[in-house]
């Protein structure tokens, strides 16, 4: 029998293979021999057995790989020995992983301090999947797109995680972008583009959660039978909590931002700022409601400077709150087309400097009590300083303004949004007030006046615009191609705005009650103004 003393001796000897066989510095993946490993699987299975003693990156040469593969726990890592898989040559079309023998191509349970970048991953049921709470995992600058028969395929899911950071993804073909289950914390979704079915990214139970700069598309192809889309979908979570700078695009229903039981505090209140929410019209079959924007039960909210368009023909809304505490909706632009452009329910608010247009003539749903005009709302003390107009977006999928927008230069320094959805200063030109919704429009100086000449029919059609008669004693006629509504100023020649509105084009400016002299006018979507002569 063995003594206890030669067992020692071994287990004594053994020990330093143990430590010098963990992993350290960089590995290579390629198949066709010539690194260290022959598949990404052999690189997983050594660092789940072995652990690591420093940082380690595995660096996968350029090609398919298909496999599957789960990391556990990794002994060794820490903030200063993350593992890392990425291209060797850093780009997120090179690599190719999945899909394998599991649904999920990359399993990810109760590790800490991995990362993925510059990689391209096949979803066949899930693109990646955390359980068992792993901790700081930070997937970047990789592609993640759905793949396979299954119906539901989600490109990111965490079941449980904490200390999550997923940034300038792209996540194509996916029914669910991102989805973050409970009990998390820190959980950052920045800069990524989706491109998804139903759902852009969903979290759940989270506290610190930024999601910033996320352009999110959504084309309604849901594995339900009644879609209900969100781009964005906070559900009871806690401060802080910032939904910041995102655009969105839905085109089949349900909502760009659905936040639901979410709570801030007095001095640490949720920021949902500078956002552009975007919603199609709905085929003719559709008749559900739906809005850009929706809370539910939340507290100590500040939205802030969003801008909203809602093109469904049948109750379709910019903003909708329902039971909401110590909410503040200042400097928003909202345009919906068949209803009113913000509906409330028992939620007292302080509401102002914002903008509302809607063709039906309503601004304001208060559920049981009715709906109302902006002149009937600000009879009941909201909104005191707020507008009722078209605001002029440049377009029905780009919410920035034009040039002479009514929403330009309306809003008080006081709100501490100091910058736009571009990151373009706000207000602008500076120590002036700031322009309602999420764009600071960037002020251009306009060019030198045109020269009095005839314009021709050739030159109409190609997108310019004529004047006419030129002197003009009453009403002058602008002459365009097609037809646009869009913004004017009519300018003297010092410079000082003597008139600006609105013009339905081709149409007819009059000039009757303006004094005899030259002046400027000056379209939004022009780069320059014509000169017009008042003569009597």
């Amino acid at each position: 029998m063995r003594s206890r003393t030669h067992t020692l001796a071994a287990l004594l000897m053994a020990l330093p293979l143990t430590i010098a066989a963990q992993l350290n510095g960089v590995y290579t993946v390629n198949p066709a021999g010539g690194g260290n490993y022959t598949t990404i699987s052999a690189a997983v299975n050594a660092l789940n057995t072995v652990g690591v003693s420093g940082p380690v990156t595995i660096r996968i040469v350029p090609g398919t790989y298909p496999e599957s593969f789960t990391l556990n726990q990794i002994n060794g890592t820490s903030a200063t020995r993350w593992v890392w898989f990425e291209s060797s040559t850093l780009d997120s079309t090179a690599v190719t992983i999945g899909p394998g023998a599991d649904s999920t191509t990359i399993k990810l349970l109760d590790c800490d301090y991995v990362g993925f970048r510059y990689l391209r991953v096949k979803a066949p049921d899930r693109g990646f999947e955390g359980n068992s709470y792993p901790t700081n995992i930070e997937i970047h600058h990789c592609v993640v797109f759905g793949y396979g028969p299954l119906e539901q395929d989600d490109a990111i899911v965490f079941w449980q995680g904490r200390y999550l950071n997923i940034h300038h993804n792209r996540l194509d073909n996916v029914d669910q972008g991102v989805g973050v289950g409970g009990d998390g914390i820190k959980t950052y979704i920045n800069d990524n583009v989706i491109n998804a079915k139903c759902i852009g990214m969903n979290v759940t139970g989270s506290s610190d959660v930024e999601v910033r700069r996320n352009t999110i598309t959504l084309t309604g192809e849901c594995y339900s039978s009644v879609p209900e889309e969100n781009a964005i979908r906070l559900l009871s979570c806690d401060r802080p909590i910032a939904v910041t700078a995102n655009r969105t695009r839905v085109m089949f229903g349900g909502k760009s931002l659905h936040m639901n039981n979410c709570i801030g505090t007095n001095a640490d209140r949720i920021k949902v700022a500078n956002n552009m929410f975007v919603h199609d019209p709905l085929p003719n079959i559709v008749v559900w409601a739906t809005t850009c924007a929706k809370f539910d039960y939340c507290k100590w909210v500040d939205v802030y400077h969003n801008s909203a368009l809602n093109q469904n023909a049948v109750l379709g809304t910019a903003l909708d709150l329902l039971n909401d505490t110590n909410i503040r909706i200042k400097g928003n632009a909202l345009r919906a087309l068949s209803s009113a452009p913000m509906k409330t329910q028992g939620t007292p608010m302080n509401s102002d400097y914002n903008l509302f247009f809607s063709p039906t003539g309503l601004a304001v749903d208060q559920g049981w009590f009715g709906t109302t005009t902006l002149a009937q709302w600000q009879a009941l003390g909201y909104d005191l300083n707020s507008l009722f107009i078209d605001p002029l977006y440049v377009s029905s999928t780009d919410l920035h303004l034009q040039a002479f927008s009514p929403a330009l230069n309306k809003v008080p320094l006081t709100f501490g949004i100091v910058q736009d959805i571009d990151g373009d200063t706000r207000p602008l030109p500076f120590n002036q007030i700031a322009d309602m919704g999420c764009d600071e429009r960037v002020f251009t100086p306009p060019a030198p006046p045109r020269a009095l000449e005839q314009w021709t029919d050739q030159e109409v059609a190609t997108g310019d615009f004529k004047v006419y008669p030129n002197p003009v004693s009453e009403r002058l006629t602008i002459a365009t191609a097609e037809a646009r509504t869009e913004g004017f100023r009519l300018l003297d020649m010092h410079g000082r705005v003597v008139r600006q509105g609105i013009l339905a084009l081709p149409g007819t400016l009059d000039l009757s009650d303006m004094p005899v002299g030259t002046f400027l006018l000056w379209l939004a979507n022009e780069a320059q103004p014509v000169r017009v002569v008042v003569q009597r």
